[in-house]
């Protein structure tokens, strides 16, 4: 560890975690790095798009693209702050798809989170970029090649290509109704391999 950086006991955990996911591509680490923010991530999310279904999709989007950029993580910052300002970019990218981002996105304070009122970068990728980082293996992208085809095509829709449910009906000539259900379904069944992964 660069002992420049002064990391709070929280930190140091969350820094191990990392390592033995670099390193050795540690699966319960990938879970327990999930299991220590997903609740704290789902109420950020839901306070800013409103919604239980886009909350879980953001969530999960959330953790892809952690996981798929943590080598790009630096100890200076908490991973905390890092990972809730990747939650806090792609709902604004989300919002604006949506065109909802004129609605008052609360401000989110403590553990060194800036409000989301300040403007942030876009985390949105374009094409190429997209198509270098899919070539990257993770935990989250595990758990959906595990799934059965039917479950596996509109998961990776939704969350790898970010696909909106609108998107999908049109590419793959489904219901909007039918898509939401089959993604809820491939979702709990990503869930399930996910606590298998640390045990419980």
């Amino acid at each position: 560890m660069n002992h420049n950086y002064q990391l709070t006991e929280k930190g140091k955990r969350d820094y191990f975690l990392i390592q033995r996911i670099i390193k050795d591509n540690d699966q319960k680490a990938y879970a327990e790095l999930m299991q220590n923010y997903s609740k704290s991530l789902y109420y950020t999310l839901f306070k800013m798009v409103k919604d239980k279904d886009d909350t879980e999709d953001l969530l999960l989007l959330t953790f892809e693209k952690a996981f798929r950029n943590l080598k790009d993580y630096k100890p200076k910052y908490s991973f905390s702050t890092w990972l809730f300002r990747i939650a806090i970019n792609s709902s604004i990218d989300f919002l604006r798809k949506k065109d909802k981002l004129c609605k008052v996105i609360p401000e989110l304070n403590g553990d060194g989170i800036e409000t989301a009122s300040k403007k942030m970068p876009s985390s949105g990728l374009d094409p190429e970029e997209q198509l270098i980082q899919k070539q990257n293996s993770d935990f989250v992208r595990k758990c959906i090649q595990g799934l059965s085809p039917q479950y596996k095509k509109v998961i990776e829709l939704r969350y790898i290509q970010e696909n909106t449910y609108e998107e999908m009906a049109k590419k793959i000539n489904l219901p909007v109704g039918t898509i939401k259900a089959q993604v809820f379904r491939g979702k709990k069944l990503m869930y399930n391999k996910l606590k298998q992964a640390i045990g419980k």
